[in-house]
């Protein structure tokens, strides 16, 4: 026989109320995903940048130690020809060469200032198309004075 139609509509409720919750569940699952989505793509991003901030800090630091290495090159060397230095008038600087390929460049000069002997390097890192372009460079200075007949090494200057 037929159903009554109070058992209908209690049947049919049930029915549509599952569905709604299936419906809540799905949603809320989909919710959770974009996020679980968003935050993945940011701790991404967050890694990226770091391992990109610590490439350029390795490549800061040997550009350093590059024109570091290239003053104490060109101290040893002046010693041996501080004749040049005594001749140099306050202001004036002499060219001590340039060393390494064009996209790893090292160029040096000596410079008199207030009684002061600095000795300047300055190493070049062309190697990519950003330092092509912005000349990535840094810049060592060490400082001498002249005691006697020989100039003394004072320490790095700023």
């Amino acid at each position: 026989m037929s159903t009554p139609y109070r058992q209908l509509c209690i049947s049919i409720s049930r029915q549509s109320s599952c569905l709604r919750q299936q419906g809540i569940v799905s949603w809320v699952a989909l919710c959770w995903l974009l996020i679980m989505l968003l935050l993945g793509q940011g701790l991404l991003y967050y890694v990226g940048q770091g391992a990109r901030q610590a490439g350029d800090f390795s490549r800061e630091t040997e550009l350093r130690f590059r024109a570091e290495s290239a003053v104490e090159e060109n101290y040893l060397a002046l010693q041996r020809r501080s004749a040049e230095l005594d001749a140099l008038q306050p202001g004036a600087k002499i060219y001590l060469g340039t060393t390494g390929s064009n996209e790893e460049a090292v160029a040096g000069y000596a410079l008199k200032d207030k009684g002061l002997i600095y000795i300047i390097a300055t190493a070049f890192d062309r190697r990519t198309e950003f330092g092509k372009a912005a000349e990535v460079h840094v810049m060592a200075k060490g400082v001498l004075k002249k005691e006697g007949d020989k100039y003394v090494w004072l320490g790095w200057a700023p």
